[in-house]
């Protein structure tokens, strides 16, 4: 296979790698934002406690408060008519008798006072109940309102999430027969390989794919490069230096999963504002069709680059 051939088959496996790459990610973000809408009581507001009495004490009160009031008035007015027609000579027993008295009039209106405030104090409860009440009433519709909506957008999201995992599959599969050409040795079938590679190769480090494994190993011996992808993906900054097309290739399907996810749920958003019928095409379907146009020159390709092994 001539460099020409050569660079245009790491070209495509670079693509088919940074696809596999962005449609992983796009789909990770789609389970999260379905996860958090099927799920809507993360996002609901909380209804207030009730603070609830219980309503007999008011009653309660009322009775005793009236019966004190009824029951007291002619205690006091007998035992005034005793004391004035006591036949007793004692003083003494008379003071005691007008002490009594005071003491029942004290005892009466203090616990006269005491239910009046309680009554107060249970009739502000009960108040405070309906208003709570009224308030929750309140809050449940709008967290009811909340779910469905949150339902709407859940669905339209796992629709979307559905039609990337097919094309997610199909993108991995393409991969699965570039490598199996046998063109590249299998030690370096992956993201970061391969575009340090094609790197070399496209700048004339390398003449071929044995000068570019050994120019990737010395590399990689005195670490200048990183081929662990959660380590460069952490500081992608850090190798836009010595990985040029590898930063530019992660740097590109960052910005597209970005893109395609806030596409999504905007889209999503929209349908349940009913600024969109759920009927109308997925935001993925463009997506998919785009990749597929892509597919189709690289299977061609592929049918080429068998006849080489």
């Amino acid at each position: 296979m001539d460099k020409y051939r050569l660079i245009e088959y790491l070209q495509d496996i670079l693509y088919l790698e940074r696809t596999c790459y962005e449609e992983e990610r796009i789909l990770d973000n789609l389970k999260q934002q379905r996860y958090a809408y099927f799920n809507p009581e993360l996002k609901a507001k909380e209804k207030y406690n009730y603070s609830y009495s219980d309503n007999q004490g008011f009653w309660i009160g009322e009775y005793l408060m009236w019966a004190f009031g009824i029951s007291g008035l002619p205690i006091i007015i007998l035992l005034c008519i005793y004391f004035v027609k006591s036949n007793s000579p004692s003083g003494v027993a008379k003071d005691r008798f007008g002490y009594l008295i005071a003491a029942i009039c004290i005892a009466v209106l203090a616990i006269v006072i005491v239910i009046a405030k309680t009554r107060d104090e249970l009739k502000k409860e009960q108040a405070n109940n309906e208003r709570i009440k009224k308030n929750n009433q309140k809050i449940q519709e709008s967290n009811n309102s909340f779910k469905e909506q949150c339902f709407t957008i859940g669905n339209r999201i796992s629709q979307e999430h559905d039609s990337i995992e097919r094309q997610y599959k199909k993108t991995c599969d393409l991969l699965s027969d570039y490598y199996s050409t046998g063109i590249i040795y299998y030690k370096y079938r992956d993201f970061a390989c391969i575009a340090s590679i094609l790197e070399y190769i496209e700048s004339g480090r390398a003449k071929d794919l044995s000068d570019a494994y050994n120019l990737l190993e010395e590399e990689m011996r005195y670490n200048n490069i990183i081929t662990k992808l959660d380590t460069i993906i952490a500081h992608l900054n850090q190798i836009s230096m010595n990985q040029l097309y590898l930063y530019n290739a992660i740097s590109q399907a960052n910005r597209n999963i970005n893109n395609m996810n806030n596409t999504i749920l905007n889209s999503a958003k929209r349908i349940n504002a009913q600024l969109e019928r759920q009927n109308d095409n997925l935001e993925s379907i463009r997506y998919v069709q785009e990749k597929d146009s892509r597919n189709l020159q690289l299977i061609r390709n592929l049918t080429f680059y068998n006849t080489f092994y």
